[in-house]
Formats: C-alpha cells, sequence, structure tokens
C-alpha cells in the first residue's frame, strides 16, 4: 500500500482534534489533515506493525488438538532461529 497503489486502506482515529461536534455555536470546523502524498509513510508504519503482530502471534502460538483430533503443532522456535536468516549481525 503507498499513495497511488490503488490499494484501500480504511484508518480509524481517536484524536480528539478529529472529532466532528454534533452541534456547536460555529457553524463550520476547521481540521488538520496528513497530504495525500504523505500517506505512503503512514501506510507503512501500519503494514509493519501487522507483519509484526502476526509474527508475534506465530512465535506465541502453542500446540492444538482439533476438530476430529487433528493435531496442528507449535512453531518449533529454536529451529526457525538457527536458520541463518535470523542470524543478527553485527
Amino acid at each position: 500500500a503507498s499513495n497511488g497503489s490503488g490499494d484501500y486502506v480504511i484508518a480509524f482515529s481517536t484524536a480528539a482534534d478529529l472529532r466532528i461536534p454534533h452541534s456547536s455555536k460555529e457553524k463550520t470546523t476547521t481540521s488538520v489533515l496528513l497530504l495525500n502524498d504523505e500517506t505512503s509513510p503512514l501506510f507503512m508504519a501500519a503494514i509493519e506493525a501487522t507483519e509484526e503482530a502476526i509474527i508475534n502471534s506465530l512465535f506465541a502460538a502453542e500446540s492444538m488438538r482439533g476438530d476430529g483430533g487433528r493435531m496442528v503443532e507449535k512453531l518449533p522456535v529454536a529451529e526457525i532461529l538457527a536458520l541463518p536468516e535470523f542470524k543478527i549481525k553485527n
């Protein structure tokens, strides 16, 4: 996802500055918005946070027995961390 990629992204914010009042003495409101061309870093941050959450959940998962006794083993963390791709480079 990046600006102009054609991907659809839905975002929600709890920022008080972005709330539109139901009623007000004023007839108009002014908001500060991120320009369209500046959204790519925001998209990348969301993508990286999602990727990190998925990886964390895979590494924290436990083995389980499902429907019909089907067994799903947990990720072999030690084996994965021993792979060359996971070696920390100084």
